[in-house]
């Protein structure tokens, strides 16, 4: 969500300053909404899968969506909920299906999210996050594809990328 960057970058910079920043496709565009992962490596998703998301995703259609409210899992990780969420979630279904068959996916895998910050376990940090945060919220996006996305600590490669609808 290149909306989102620059509110990403700056919490990153302030809050978080010591987690390296990924480096996507050049340049220090991470913010997204995660709807899956960690994804295995590239070598170990074979052709079937990969038709079977492009197949999905191209009978999907894009749709609308806002960041506004500041939420924290367990363990201090802050994010971004997208509202409404539904699509999201649908596609969160249909993908698990597909790529992983798996019941014990944590909080924070099965519920669509733009992660902001680290360690904001307690009151102070999530007030400072919120401070920087607010005159940037909120923030509306448009989900047009769903990429793959592989990462590793230093930067995240774009796999394959998927087309909606519209």
């Amino acid at each position: 969500m290149p909306e989102a960057d620059s509110l990403a970058l700056l919490v990153r910079r302030a809050l978080n300053p010591d987690r390296v920043v990924p480096n996507l496709i050049g340049g220090p565009a991470f913010a997204h909404v995660s709807l899956l992962g960690p994804l295995p490596t590239p070598a170990e998703i074979d052709d079937s899968i990969w038709a079977a998301l492009e197949s999905t995703c191209s009978r999907l259609e894009a749709f609308s969506f806002t960041l506004a409210g500041l939420r924290v899992f367990g363990g201090g990780i802050a994010y971004l909920a997208p509202e409404p969420d539904g699509h999201f979630r649908d596609l969160m279904r249909t993908f698990s299906e597909v790529v992983f068959a798996r019941s014990d996916v944590p909080a924070e895998r099965a519920t669509p999210h733009l992660t902001l910050a680290f360690g904001m376990e307690t009151a102070e940090r999530v007030a400072a996050l919120e401070s920087l945060m607010r005159p940037a919220l909120p923030l509306t996006g448009r989900a047009r594809h769903v990429d793959a996305v592989f990462v590793e600590s230093s930067r995240k490669t774009l796999v394959r990328r998927f087309p909606l609808r519209g």
